[in-house]
């Protein structure tokens, strides 16, 4: 696989030894989907699904806690989910998926109606947007 922003679907066929390599347009390292155009459209997918399984296993739990403490249970089973491999993404609209899917989730925890601002949920329980946390936690690794 090319890996770009500009990347082609290459036809070419690279023979290493008697082995035919095949070229793909996504791979999974490490747990994180990577594709040849960067978008990590799968992975986002894969985890949305996966915190929102999560999230239900946990739910019984989590409705009959005060949000505080359905926030410490979020923050470590749900967040981490949502946020793996989180740091290799510059996307926008990557970002914006994972922060609607947590707006949600939080909203539910907190036992807010629609009509509250999702910043004034985040504030209250002390949870940041993915954007921030992202740029937070890269510049604390510099």
């Amino acid at each position: 696989m090319i890996i770009g922003r500009k990347a082609k679907n290459y036809k070419q066929r690279i023979k290493i030894g008697n082995n035919k390599l095949v070229w793909k347009s996504e791979l999974k390292y490490l747990g994180v989907y990577i594709d040849r155009m960067l978008k990590f459209q799968k992975q986002v997918t894969t985890s949305r699904g996966k915190a929102i399984g999560a999230f239900w296993k946990l739910f019984p739990l989590i409705k009959y806690l005060p949000p505080e403490e359905g926030t410490i249970l979020y923050k470590v089973y749900i967040r981490p989910i949502l946020e793996y491999g989180l740091q290799i993404t510059n996307n926008a609209p990557t970002i914006n998926k994972l922060d609607s899917l947590q707006n949600r989730l939080i909203r539910i925890v907190a036992g807010k109606p629609e009509h509250t601002s999702n910043e004034q949920i985040r504030q209250r329980l002390n949870i940041e947007n993915f954007e921030i946390r992202r740029t937070r936690i890269a510049s604390e690794l510099t």
